[in-house]
């Protein structure tokens, strides 16, 4: 065989496509780390759960309306309808959790954009709680966002920032709120963590929060003040 076939051969080993790479790397990216267990899906169980939390009118099903009530479901719901019928049933939501467990993921890094009325947000904290039909078999992960508002979320009792897969409610606490309590916001905020994922965006997902109570720094404003007073000391 020819050299040129055998570089051939190497480049086909070496260059992935981006999915797979990026899985690859959840589970073993650092030798020296020892490797996180999956979490313990339970795909009947918990689609059970799910369908039981969201079905309010009791037709065994989960339309678009009833998904709002769980913002992780409500953000994946197109996703997760593999018949495109507008409905998700028991079997595909069943179909989305055996699919983690066959995955085997412990931990994957995720960022995410975070947009407070149209604008990137700084130095607010970031809540990921995973929703609760999952039964606890996913852990809280936090994170603060930086000063273009993106966010690399860490699970809680983990070293690094990285998450579980799943299905979580996003709570946002502003710098300029109060850090007791989560902002209110016109409807819930959501997301699907998955390493495998339909739709991409650069950077990772945008999750955006709107609300009517929360004015957000004029950062422009202490820009110039700060570089006023840097100008003034060097006069000085």
């Amino acid at each position: 065989m020819s050299v040129l076939a055998n570089r051939s051969r190497a480049v086909k080993v070496i260059v992935w496509p981006a999915v797979a790479c990026s899985a690859l790397c959840v589970v073993g990216c650092n030798s020296r780390q020892a490797r996180v267990p999956a979490p313990g899906w339970d795909p009947p169980l918990i689609a059970a759960r799910a369908l039981e939390q969201l079905d309010a009118d009791s037709d065994i099903t989960i339309d678009p309306t009833e998904a709002e009530a769980v913002p992780g479901i409500a953000a994946a719901f197109v996703r997760l309808d593999a018949d495109s019928d507008g409905r998700l049933s028991e079997s595909e939501l069943q179909a989305r959790f055996a699919f983690y467990e066959k995955l085997r993921t412990g931990l994957v890094a995720q960022s995410f954009r975070i947009l407070l009325n149209g604008r990137p947000v700084a130095d607010a904290k970031v809540d990921f709680v995973p929703e609760e039909f999952q039964g606890g078999v996913t852990e809280v992960a936090s994170g603060l966002t930086d000063y273009s508002g993106f966010v690399v979320p860490q699970t809680v009792g983990q070293e690094k920032p990285a998450m579980q897969i799943g299905f979580y409610r996003v709570l946002l606490y502003p710098a300029a709120a109060s850090a007791d309590k989560p902002l209110e916001t016109r409807s819930p905020v959501g997301v699907e963590v998955s390493p495998v994922n339909e739709s991409y965006e650069p950077g990772g997902p945008t999750l955006r929060f709107e609300t009517s109570s929360y004015k957000s720094p004029d950062r422009r404003a202490a820009f110039h003040n700060s570089v006023d007073f840097t100008i003034f000391n060097k006069g000085v």
